[in-house]
């Protein structure tokens, strides 16, 4: 089962792929950093700040506790069930 540590909005300062869309996270951008531990292993995940938001929206829809959709590229995959056509900063971007 994993755990979350830490969760914290960062500013990164190398190059990153981005667990929700696995796009690149560009050195200076701004992300989600989570440190996870997993059966006994620490580790870190990071996130474009609109994946996240899209995330925690897919979890509100689905079930905090649904942890089995949380795999790489998850904002990706349900941006593509929900039939948006666009990135995940398209999709945040909507509402306003």
């Amino acid at each position: 089962m994993v755990c979350v540590i830490s969760e914290k909005d960062v500013i990164v300062r190398k190059p990153h792929q981005c667990f929700g869309c696995l796009q690149s996270i560009q050195k200076g951008d701004p992300a989600n950093r989570q440190v996870c531990t997993d059966s006994g292993e620490i580790y870190s995940l990071y996130m474009h700040t609109y994946c996240d938001s899209v995330m925690y929206e897919m979890l509100s829809i689905y079930g905090m506790d649904n942890e089995e959709l949380l795999i790489e590229g998850c904002v990706t995959e349900y941006l593509r069930e929900i039939e948006f056509d666009g990135s995940p900063l398209e999709y945040v971007l909507r509402e306003c």
